[in-house]
């Protein structure tokens, strides 16, 4: 949701995908793979594979700025945690290649973007407090480590994010499971209150339009989606169903339609809905495999 793009994000996911996005890759998930996939999100259809991360890992965070996808963080099958950036050119097919670092390894962040900047925030951390409240913020054209942005209201963990083109948004996660807070991407600062989803969300997918956000599914696999309004502050309300009731799905979007694909259970449902309108998921396809914790990206 940004002048050239917008953020989504899925498992500790944040793509911001611009206006006209047609492509979504999904990467990463469960058993640590390191496989890439991608979708048309105008069309309906499976997954495709497009290639593979320089690591396989599960529980990540993305951000674009509609060219570039960054696949952040994540826990591999070699090391408990990874502070592994790596990225893409999404309108192409073939491997990651390496970006960077985050300041702090942990998995099952949140992330969000415009088209300048990704901010990675919250996660997993088994150093103190494993509920972390770390932001730290990439400029995703250049590559490079991430530098220190600020904190989460509350540390927390399997939280998403999505974001308009000024304003990020972090809702769900553990424990804290209805809490949404917000930042100014642009600028460096600790996160706002902006309100309560209106169920639990823990491990939720994301998605977004230039004025609207979606959580969906999540805690106690449930199939609620709710949206907000993300230029305000306030509460959650209900925008519908997903086809099947699952969490650790993945989110991404178009300015226009959202889909949210993967799920716990070695689920490979893909599911969309229009954005801008109220009423349950539909249909997409299927990804390719049975995965969840996946980063997801979108762009052209």
């Amino acid at each position: 949701m940004t002048g050239f793009g917008y953020n989504v994000l899925g498992f500790g996911s944040g793509s911001v995908p611009p206006f006209n996005a047609t492509r979504a890759v999904f990467a990463g998930g469960a058993a640590y793979t390191d496989q890439m996939q991608y979708i048309t999100i105008a069309s309906t259809g499976n997954g495709t594979d497009s290639g593979n991360l320089t690591d396989g890992r599960y529980g990540m965070g993305a951000v674009s700025n509609g060219e570039r996808g960054v696949f952040c963080t994540g826990t591999p099958a070699s090391v408990q945690l990874s502070t592994i950036l790596d990225y893409i050119t999404i309108a192409s097919t073939g491997n990651a290649t390496d970006f960077g670092d985050t300041t702090l390894g942990r998995y099952h962040p949140g992330s969000a973007s415009n088209d300048t900047r990704g901010v990675v925030a919250g996660g997993y951390n088994t150093a103190g407090n494993p509920r972390s409240d770390v932001m730290d913020y990439i400029t995703i054209a250049s590559t490079g480590n991430a530098t220190d942005f600020g904190n989460l209201v509350t540390g927390r963990y399997a939280l998403k994010g999505l974001a308009s083109d000024v304003r990020g948004v972090f809702g769900g996660g553990q424990t804290q499971q209805n809490q949404m807070d917000y930042i100014t991407i642009a600028s460096v600062g600790n996160a706002s209150d902006f309100g309560d989803l209106s169920v639990n969300f823990y491990h939720p997918g994301s998605a977004a339009d230039p004025t609207r956000g979606l959580f969906a599914g999540g805690s106690g696999v449930i199939d609620a989606i709710d949206f907000i309004t993300i230029s305000t502050t306030g509460n959650g309300t209900d925008f519908g169903n997903l086809t099947q009731a699952r969490q650790l799905l993945e989110g991404a979007d178009s300015a226009t339609r959202a889909v949210f694909a993967g799920g716990a259970g070695d689920i490979n449902t893909i599911d969309f809905v229009t954005i801008a309108t109220l009423g349950n998921a539909q249909d997409f396809g299927n990804t390719v495999g049975n995965t969840y914790g996946m980063g997801g990206v979108a762009g052209i």
